[in-house]
């Protein structure tokens, strides 16, 4: 019963937020945007995160979780995405983007905290074998997975408000 009910939490874990991005570029106004940016906010975040949680980053987050995330690090990316919200929205004309610069990188991080806290569970230290180095494919989607749940629910709220 356990093996059933993992089963089926991997499979709404990573399908649904697979099939709101496909609606979402099917079927929003300037979806293949919207996604694209999406992306480039989350790896905008991950990588900035990173780097300037490894030259200042002291303390840490969930040690347990994530021992390297730092508090630091996790400001860092925020303000960056914020900026490239801005660029977005001077390319993109889209107001949303200044809610997207703020809202990815808060449930990007979240997201990661909480892949790590499913492959901890499982005693694993990759999610598979595919990307080397990286802690597999679910590693550098984890991200992604958490973050398009809550942009489909802010951009269909903010269609309706602008």
């Amino acid at each position: 019963m356990v093996q059933i009910s993992h089963l089926i939490f991997g499979l709404v874990y990573i399908i649904m937020p697979f099939y709101l991005a496909s609606y979402i570029y099917a079927m929003i106004h300037n979806g293949k945007q919207l996604i694209l940016g999406v992306f480039i906010l989350i790896w905008t975040n991950d990588s900035l995160s990173y780097l300037i949680g490894k030259k200042w980053g002291k303390r840490k987050i969930a040690i347990s979780i994530s021992p390297k995330k730092s508090i630091e690090g996790v400001i860092g990316g925020l303000f960056f995405c914020l900026i490239l919200g801005f660029f977005l929205f001077k390319i993109w004309k889209e107001k949303y983007w200044f809610i997207l610069g703020i809202t990815v990188p808060i449930f990007s991080t979240i997201g990661d905290l909480i892949e790590s806290t499913i492959k901890r569970s499982y005693s694993v230290k990759n999610s598979g074998i595919l990307f080397p180095g990286h802690g597999g494919f679910l590693d550098r989607l984890d991200s992604f997975i958490f973050v398009v749940p809550i942009i489909a629910t802010v951009v269909a709220s903010l269609v309706y408000i602008f």
